[in-house]
């Protein structure tokens, strides 16, 4: 793919963005935060904002809510595929704990990326 006419960044350094990126957010887990924002998450990892966000859109084929949802979703299925968290929380409250602001965005987000609902998951 001919970056330049997408990005001032070369795939060298997309790759190097990504792996510290991908290392961030698997070790520090920043998405379970609702109020998470690129603009936060370039500070921590000491780029500006666009070149994340070229980092996510071209290295990870993802726009920055579809992967921060999409890491809520794995989380969210974790723990409700998870005997212990499965009796002792309701769905509810794993999508506040997993970083979504309600119910409604939550169960749509799960249904995209999982073709079902959070109910039908934990029922299986």
């Amino acid at each position: 793919m001919n970056l330049s006419k997408y990005s001032n960044l070369d795939q060298q350094d997309i790759e190097s963005h990504q792996e510290n990126l991908i290392n961030y957010l698997e070790q520090e887990k920043p998405y379970l935060d609702p109020d998470l924002k690129l603009g936060s998450l370039a500070d921590h990892l000491g780029m500006p904002s666009y070149q994340l966000s070229q980092v996510i859109n071209i290295g990870c084929q993802h726009n920055f809510y579809d992967l921060i949802n999409s890491l809520r979703i794995e989380e969210a299925k974790q723990k409700l595929s998870n005997p212990t968290t499965q009796y002792q929380q309701n769905i509810l409250s794993i999508a506040y704990d997993v970083g979504f602001n309600s119910k409604s965005t939550f169960n749509v987000a799960f249904k995209k990326y999982t073709g079902m609902t959070p109910t039908q998951f934990k029922n299986q």
